[in-house]
């Protein structure tokens, strides 16, 4: 697998991506799901900061190609943009957080808001640079 920046291979070899001091890692977890999705596993690596989970899917019948990957980095860093957003409406509304509008612990969503505009610049030059994860 050949990539190019701003992916880089994480320390847990994985196809990754840095905002600030915490890394970003996905894989493939080689399974689908039952209405035959891609799923991917991906962690979420900082100095107070470790998050794991496979909730990531492809489209349907998509197949096991490095242009995935970088496929649901982009799903992956759209949703924490997305959470960072709801952290800070919440702030501003003084409620709790609401369960069903996060897809990420209070901790992520926290981190994901001090850090939206980088997230949020590298989620586009990921859709807008096609093919950095090649075979």
């Amino acid at each position: 697998m050949t990539l190019q920046a701003p992916f880089l291979i994480s320390s847990r070899l994985l196809p990754a991506v840095k905002v600030g001091d915490v890394t970003i890692s996905i894989n493939f977890c080689n399974s689908r799901t039952p209405d035959n999705r891609l799923k991917f596993r991906y962690f979420i690596d900082g100095p107070n900061l470790e998050y794991t989970a496979d909730d990531i899917k492809s489209g349907c019948g998509d197949r096991y190609v490095p242009e995935a990957l970088q496929q649901a980095m982009e799903t992956l860093l759209a949703f924490l943009e997305h959470d960072g957003e709801v952290y800070r409406a919440n702030m501003t509304r003084h409620t709790a957080l609401d369960e069903d509008e996060s897809s990420f612990p209070g901790n992520v969503q926290e981190w994901a808001y001090m850090n939206s505009d980088e997230i949020g610049s590298l989620r586009l030059e990921l859709e807008e640079r096609k093919g950095l994860i090649t075979a």
